[in-house]
């Protein structure tokens, strides 16, 4: 006699595939465009809302520091640094994220925590279907140490520039 088994089927979230144009940015509705025109989103957007989502989870510190890399940004559309990275492959969106965490934080549960919810995040925002997220974690800090975010760090040196 044979068993039946018994198969769960789940319908998978309603997303968008993904096909990015030449200048790069996402294409939502290349399929149904009509007389209303297409619905593109820039990478920048979708960098922007993984990193708030990324920052948001406990354990986080922050992101890498910008480094000599950085410098091929200016020369491009690009806003986000290298401590981040979209790329699309077969309709999707993959995010790379480079993040400094606390020292004592769970490493294995913080990156967890991050990729549910910048998957989450960039699909409901956006609409865009979103394949592997990895998250690097560089280094650690002590949770006592008072760090400054990018921003803040920019604003420190622009007042030193205007003070000089």
């Amino acid at each position: 006699m044979e068993k039946e088994q018994e198969i769960e089927m789940t319908t998978p979230p309603v997303t968008t595939p993904v096909k990015p144009n030449k200048q790069g940015e996402l294409i939502l509705n290349e399929e149904r465009a009509n007389d209303d025109g297409e619905i593109r989103v820039s990478p920048n957007v979708i960098a922007k809302i993984a990193r708030r989502t990324t920052l948001a989870v406990e354990g986080v510190a922050r992101f890498c520091p910008k480094g000599f890399s950085d410098l091929k940004n200016i020369f491009s559309t690009r806003s986000y640094d290298s401590s981040m990275d979209i790329s699309f492959e077969d309709g999707l969106v993959n995010i790379t994220l480079s993040i400094l965490c606390y020292f004592g934080a769970k490493i294995r549960d913080v990156c967890k925590e991050i990729q549910t919810r910048v998957r989450e995040q960039v699909e409901q925002q956006s609409g865009a279907k979103v394949g592997i997220i990895t998250v690097q974690v560089k280094d650690l800090l002590d949770p006592e140490e008072e760090v400054p975010e990018d921003d803040e760090l920019e604003e420190d040196a622009e007042d030193k520039e205007v003070d000089a």
